[in-house]
């Protein structure tokens, strides 16, 4: 005999959902991290250490995922009234994926920051996204402290709604901010050497991916957040509980992906014009004057490439 029809599909069935895809991105994670850790050994410690620490986020997040999960259908198996009151373990997990999403939006406005060097432009550009991450990271601290407050779903959802509304719009905004930023100054880079060009365009590439991907699940998450919270639906969990394996698997694919531009052959023009162009680093190391034809003279872009180059920042790549 069948027992009733509780209806738990928008609640338990989105949330067995979001774990679903929390494992299957976490294990891609795993494989990220083991390729970087074995294929960049000589990168600099702060950034392995970055590395290690979000896969432990990483780690702890789908754990407390998974708790939360186990705590409503196996603890609180039929009880219905059990879906109305969020466990700490949430809380914590929100507090943990707001600050993956933080470290990792720090690690893109750094590269922004670091490829500026010299700019007359780079204060105001790096802080306006700069300001947009810490008002990404504030909502979500803002979430978490309402939710201490009171572990009612219905308080959470009514006295929550700004600072949750707040961190997802900073996010998708913060991630589109951060693409755009990369493709002009990446596309301001170019040199009239076709193999830097081509390999800056492959960054260039990289970096609207890594942004479609992060801003898409964010904007997402708020839409099914904006047409479900106050049916108490859990819709919005499909998209919440994987964003943070997404982010770190945008870092990790930017981090690992550059064995695959350093074993591209160059033609022996490229290798006299271009030592290296690092995705990690989004910086170009160019010739310098002396390999250009005597009677050419230097314009205002070449110039600013070669001082590029003097102040580029010795960064996570190996030594060339």
């Amino acid at each position: 005999m069948a027992g009733p029809n509780l209806h738990l599909d928008p609640t338990v069935g989105c949330l067995f959902i979001g774990v679903l895809f929390a494992i299957l991105f976490y294990s891609c994670t795993c494989a990220q991290t083991l390729f970087y850790f074995r294929t960049y050994p000589n990168d600099r410690p702060l950034l392995k250490g970055l590395v290690a620490f979000l896969s432990a986020l990483d780690l702890v997040t789908l754990i407390l995922d998974i708790e939360y999960l186990w705590d409503v259908v196996i603890t609180n198996h039929a009880n219905i009234a059990a879906l109305n009151a969020v466990p700490t373990v949430w809380i914590v997990e929100f507090f943990l994926a707001s600050l993956t999403f933080f470290l990792v939006q720090c690690y893109f406005i750094n590269k922004i920051w670091a490829l500026l060097a010299g700019k007359s432009y780079r204060y105001w550009l790096t802080g306006v996204v700069a300001i947009l991450a810490l008002a990404c990271f504030a909502g979500g601290v803002g979430v978490c402290y309402i939710s201490s407050l009171n572990h009612g779903l219905m308080f959470i959802l009514t006295k929550a709604e700004i600072p949750a509304c707040l961190q997802q719009v900073a996010a998708v905004i913060t991630d589109i901010y951060i693409t755009l930023s990369l493709c002009v100054v990446l596309r301001g880079s170019q040199s009239g050497f076709e193999r830097t060009k081509t390999l800056l365009d492959k960054l260039t590439i990289y970096a609207i991916h890594r942004g479609i991907l992060t801003a898409a699940v964010q904007l997402l998450h708020f839409a099914t957040y904006l047409a479900t919270y106050h049916n108490s639906s859990f819709m919005w969990m499909i998209f919440h509980i994987p964003s943070t394996k997404i982010y770190v698997n945008s870092l990790l694919a930017v981090l690992n992906v550059r064995h695959h531009l350093r074993d591209a052959k160059p033609t022996v023009q490229a290798q006299r014009s271009v030592d290296f162009v690092d995705l990690e680093n989004f910086s170009s190391r160019y010739t310098s004057p002396a390999t250009r034809s005597r009677g050419e003279v230097l314009g205002p872009a070449s110039h600013a490439r070669i001082m590029l180059t003097k102040e580029v920042i010795r960064d996570d790549g190996d030594a060339h």
